[in-house]
């Protein structure tokens, strides 16, 4: 990345904090039965957290893309984490991850925009998906009523992993927040495989 701070790591710094605004929903649920508090303060300590002010008050000019890095980091972990250790001590909270994810979605709304290209790089912008270097996904069709990508690495597994955690509860719940998103368009969502994943018209 430039040693300069441009639209990019605006970009990227987004992403950045649309994926902790999971986590924070997601601590805001746990509020429902006391664990908000400690789980708030397990993160932190562990994990850190993700600064609240604009990213000219906060990023290191001198090392740019380290400091974008260290933030995907402390925004997986705490994820992956949180997520883990709810379903750990029950379950059945699935559903409700599920719930939350997909109102998350609904309030980062894709209604409105009139084609499955556009919505795709709307979900680009908006999902975090490691850094830009990563190339994690790969578009294969890229048309007005019909969109597919693939994804090339799982840039999200070792924090799973690391957390003890199991992936594919990540891209469940992935699913619902692209549903979420999708809610309202005449667009909806499919994964076609582990690795496939198409947006096409109704």
């Amino acid at each position: 990345m430039s040693a300069f701070l441009g639209p990019i790591h605006h970009w990227l710094f987004n992403k950045i904090q649309f994926q902790d605004q999971m986590v924070e929903n997601v601590i805001a649920y746990a509020e429902t039965f006391g664990r908000a508090e400690n789980l708030r303060e397990q993160l932190a300590a562990r994990y850190g957290e993700l600064e609240k002010q604009p990213l000219e008050e906060i990023i290191d000019g001198s090392n740019i893309h380290g400091w974008l890095q260290d933030r995907v980091t402390v925004v997986e972990n705490r994820l992956a984490a949180t997520v883990t250790q709810l379903l750990a001590e029950e379950p059945d909270r699935i559903n409700d991850l599920r719930r939350i994810f997909f109102e998350s979605g609904k309030e980062k709304s894709a209604a409105g925009i009139d084609s499955a290209a556009m919505i795709y790089r709307f979900l680009s912008d908006s999902l975090l998906d490691g850094m830009p270097c990563d190339r994690a996904n790969q578009v294969v069709t890229e048309e007005d009523d019909h969109a597919v990508w693939v994804r090339n690495v799982c840039v999200h597994r070792p924090y799973w992993d690391a957390a003890g955690g199991d992936i594919s509860v990540y891209y469940d719940l992935r699913a619902s927040l692209i549903e979420g998103m999708l809610y309202g368009s005449s667009f909806e969502y499919h994964r076609t495989d582990e690795n496939t994943n198409e947006i096409k018209k109704k």
